[in-house]
Formats: C-alpha cells, structure tokens, sequence
C-alpha cells in the first residue's frame, strides 16, 4: 500500500510477532515503493518475544534484506507469512524454527501493502498500495475482484495515497485506511472503509494536518486488539484506536516509527521503537509502559507479527 515515505511508517508486534526489519524514510518526495535511502542497513535477522525479552533466532534459511516487507499469521495453516517489501514479490512462511519460500505461479502485480488474516475468506488477503486486493490460496495469490470501495491517487511528487489495513474480528469484517497526502496544503484527506465480504462501506472520512490524522507512522498494518474490540494505529506522536464508527486519539510517550503486534497470550501490544537503543513498549489498552528489556536489533526496517502457535512475536529485519 502506498504510503508517503516522511508521512508514511512502519508497524508491527509480537507474541511470536515476527518482525521483518525495515526501513523509515524521511523524504517527503520519495514514493512509498521507490528505492530510498541506499545507506540505511537493511537486515533479514529474525528475532522473536515471548514476554520479557527479545531473543535473536538462527535459522537455516533467510529471506533476503528488503524495505517494508508486511508479516501476518495465518490461522489456518498455523505460519507466519512474509510478502513483498520493495522490489520483491517473493512469499515465504516462519515455521517457529526456519524460513521457506513457498514459491506461487501468480503474484500480485504490485509488492507493497499490507497482508492480514482475513477470518471470513479464512486465509492471508494482501491489500496492494492502488486498494487492489489479493487472497493467498493454495495455487498463489489471485485478485479479488471487487465493486466500489476504496481508491488510490498515482504518486506524483506533490501528492500520493497510503494504504493500510487491519481486521476487525469482532465486527467480522476488514478495515482499509487511505491517507491522500498533499505536499502543497500540508494536508492528508483520510478514508476509513470496511468490507464485508460482498459490500464495501465508507464508515469515516477527515481531513488532518500532515502527522495528525489516524494513519500508522511505523507500519502498514491496523493492529488488532481482541480484549478491547478495537484496531489500534501507532502514529508518529499518538496511538489511535477504532471502534467501528470512529478514530479516538490516544496519549503515546515516544514519537518516531517503529513496528508491533498484539500478543494475545499476555494481553498486550508489544511495539519496537526505532531509537538508538531500540526500545520496547507495551499498550495494555489502557495507556503505555516501557520495557526494561533492551534488544541489540541495528536494523532500519521491521515487519512484525504474532505467532500463535508459539506464543511468541516475530519480527524480520
């Protein structure tokens, strides 16, 4: 999904959250999905948590180093899933132990977005940063073809749409966030959307300054929290959450990007903060607490998400 690279961030989180490391790019001007700074260091270690630290795992198999890669846990085959990043349309799966790239005779066209589980399709649905969507199937990635719903601008320099998505289990249905920037106004227009299935409906539209609106500033995933019913966006300098009818802006004591995912064994969000040291944080729905635990991850980019199966976040990159 496109996001506006000084706009735009990256999320993830971790029971097994696996977070895929990547990199946040400060340029106004530099499209979501362009190659950006060639000096940042991208990483393709694998680091998971399970409550108290992070432990940095040594698998066989690697997938390559890439920018804004997207990890999701597929509640059907019990595997977290990696897809895309900038310039790869590969697909690989994180048994707990190793890496395997599950090669597919289709891909989706585009290679940046955001891959959920999505409950009712029961599998993998990968939102592209032009709205399209994909489902990932036993043969590969098929498009879902679709009426209405939401739209994307073509990036030009002076405006450009990001697109993120999340899934709302209690209301059974996924949620797409669109943020159309423009430079010139200083402006993001945002669109939330919500789809059934068969019917796209727009639940909520606004207009906010650059950095103050509900749109992710460290990944391009809507975090889910089962114990509140809500989604939960961590932006540059607060935390959203989502009810079904509307953004609420919440107090966050960092600000800067990073990546996170919702462990639902400890009933806590678990977030990577990309300073120097990299920082752990913990939302309990209620507001945030820091971790003691220190983690000596030196990568630029993550992609996070929550291993059921193992209790554990993973995290790449």
């Amino acid at each position: 999904m496109p996001r506006k690279s000084a706009l735009a961030s990256f999320a993830g989180i971790i029971l097994v959250t696996a977070v895929f490391g990547y990199l946040y790019n400060e340029a106004l001007t530099t499209p979501r999905g362009s190659a950006s700074d060639q000096s940042a260091q991208l990483s393709n270690d694998t680091w998971t948590w399970a409550g108290s630290s992070w432990r940095l795992q040594s698998p066989s198999h690697r997938p390559p180093a890439r920018e804004s890669a997207n990890l999701a846990f597929d509640k059907q085959k019990n595997l977290v899933v990696l897809f895309g990043g900038i310039d790869h349309r590969d697909t690989w799966t994180w048994d707990g132990r190793d890496w395997a790239e599950r090669r597919t005779a289709a891909r989706p066209d585009l290679s940046v977005g955001s891959i959920v589980y999505d409950s009712q399709l029961q599998g993998i649905v990968f939102v592209d940063e032009s709205a399209r969507l994909w489902s990932l199937d036993g043969s590969g990635w098929q498009e879902i073809s679709r009426t209405g719903g939401p739209k994307a601008a073509a990036y030009t320099g002076a405006t450009g749409t990001a697109v993120y998505a999340g899934y709302d289990e209690k209301l059974d249905e996924l949620v797409v966030l669109t943020d159309t920037w423009r430079t010139r106004e200083s402006t993001s227009a945002m669109e939330t959307w919500t789809w059934d299935g068969v019917e796209w409906r727009l639940a909520a539209s606004e207009v906010d300054a650059f950095f103050e609106g509900p749109d992710p500033a460290g990944s391009s995933n809507l975090i889910y929290d089962p114990d509140s019913g809500q989604l939960i966006s961590i932006g540059r300098h607060r935390t959203w959450t989502w009810d079904g009818v509307r953004w609420t802006p919440q107090d966050q004591p960092f600000v800067g990007s990073g990546g996170g995912a919702y462990d639902s064994l400890r009933h806590q969000l678990v977030y990577l903060f990309r300073n120097s040291p990299a920082t752990t944080w913990l939302w309990d729905g209620r507001g945030w607490s820091s971790s003691a635990s220190v983690v000596q991850w030196t990568g630029q980019d993550v992609a996070v998400a929550f291993d059921v199966t193992h209790g554990v976040v993973v995290l790449f990159g």
